[in-house]
């Protein structure tokens, strides 16, 4: 949403979904060159894998990227 571009990415969805299933993920596509380095922090913290290091709805609120 941020920039067109999903941060999971492959040739095919059956990679895709390998990806996602061991979130593995990059921002390296040009388009996320356009988010800002809070945005794309942001997503990191959103999308990792380990459920106690991932923010919660109220963590992800309290964000710099919001707050700023």
């Amino acid at each position: 949403m941020l920039c067109g571009t999903p941060p999971f990415n492959g040739a095919d969805d059956n990679i895709v979904m390998d990806r996602v299933r061991v979130g593995k993920f990059s921002m390296e596509a040009k388009e996320w060159s356009m988010v800002s380095v809070l945005g794309r922090a942001f997503v990191s913290k959103l999308l990792e894998k380990d459920p106690k290091k991932r923010y919660s709805a109220q963590e992800a609120l309290k964000d710099e990227w919001f707050t700023t």
